[in-house]
């Protein structure tokens, strides 16, 4: 063979390294909206306890905090480590009067009837428990109108000019009623932020989240999947002022939407998600702009204004290779080495 057709030492590495990426990529392969299928616990923190009285029923917060480490696909899994989480939550809302409602997951094993424990702590607005990162409460209902309703049309997710890293992803969690596999959304990235703290470009129209596609029931850190839930709601004053001990019985669902997904490319610099109701209606991303006149029109397939953000929602998740793509990477590294062995055998080069 002429020695023109033949790899040199030097060259043969990035052909090898070429391999290994291939591997990856293919590995790594996922699906839009794909379903959390399990997840892992950190540590757990115990926190002093509080308590607010509402008529006749005690609240005592027992504000336990275990933190998640990482969460799985089908075909992948997503860790936090060095993720970021928004450094701003900003509600957008149709109306001044407003009452902010909560899930709150119920500590059964404690109180009775005028004594009640909830894992979480005191929610001390939305914004602290979209940011809080902890799932053992929700923002309930946020996008339904009327009285004594969240009354929200759009919630910013300001990540100060995050740079896209190939396959990152939104992690979002949904506390839901047992049986049930989450509710739809719409989720869309900007690429603005101006100074009065809002959106000012929108990459695309962004994408809708169909309801019912989250997948299982995930175990809590008492390895139980369901939990009693119980709803709080809080004034714009932010007083208590209702308490239902008893609402149902519910699971944790998750979802992992790919930034890739919403239209974004590894290097692009974006400032941040907005989370939207499924029933906004828009033709073009200078809609997303006009938060205040949302065309009303429900989108055929989905239930809308009923998604209830855990406290992980918005958290951008990044994968490392799963045992089966560390396989693949081994299985081409070691096939190159083997072809290059045989191209130096058959060169007559020997050692």
């Amino acid at each position: 063979m002429n020695s023109s057709h033949r790899l040199s030492s030097a060259r043969r590495l990035p052909v090898l390294a070429a391999l290994a990426v291939a591997a990856l990529g293919f590995a790594g392969s996922l699906k839009a909206q794909v379903a959390v299928t399990s997840l892992t616990w950190g540590t757990t923190q115990n926190g002093p306890d509080s308590s607010v009285k509402h008529d006749d029923t005690k609240l005592i917060f027992e504000n336990t905090f275990t933190t998640i480490s990482s969460v799985s696909t089908a075909s992948q899994t997503y860790f936090f480590d060095a993720s970021p989480m928004a450094q701003q939550v900003v509600l957008r809302r149709s109306s001044s009067d407003f009452t902010d409602n909560y899930y709150l997951v119920r500590d059964a094993t404690k109180g009775g009837d005028d004594k009640v424990y909830t894992f979480a702590p005191p929610p001390a607005s939305p914004s602290s428990v979209l940011t809080s990162g902890n799932v053992n409460f929700a923002l309930a209902d946020p996008f339904k109108n009327g009285s004594a309703q969240g009354n929200v049309e759009r919630i910013d997710l300001y990540l100060g000019n995050y740079t896209v890293q190939a396959n990152d992803a939104v992690v979002l969690f949904d506390i839901e009623n047992t049986g049930d596999h989450g509710d739809s959304y719409r989720v869309a990235a900007f690429n603005g932020w101006g100074a009065s703290s809002t959106p000012t470009s929108y990459v695309n129209t962004g994408l809708l989240v169909y309801g019912g596609s989250y997948g299982q029931a995930l175990s809590y850190p008492d390895g139980d999947p369901s939990h009693t839930i119980m709803q709080a709601g809080y004034s714009k004053a932010g007083s208590l002022t209702s308490l239902d001990t008893e609402m149902a019985t519910g699971n944790l669902v998750g979802l992992v939407i790919r930034l890739s997904d919403l239209g974004l490319v590894a290097g692009q610099v974006i400032q941040g998600i907005s989370l939207l109701p499924s029933d906004v209606y828009v033709t073009k991303a200078s809609d997303l702009l006009n938060w205040t006149a949302f065309p009303d029109k429900a989108v055929p397939g989905t239930v809308p204004n009923d998604i209830d953000f855990a406290g992980f929602s918005g958290r951008i998740g990044r994968p490392i290779p799963e045992p089966a793509a560390y396989g693949a990477v081994l299985t081409a590294l070691g096939l190159g080495f083997v072809a290059a062995l045989r191209r130096r055998r058959a060169s007559g080069v020997h050692g």
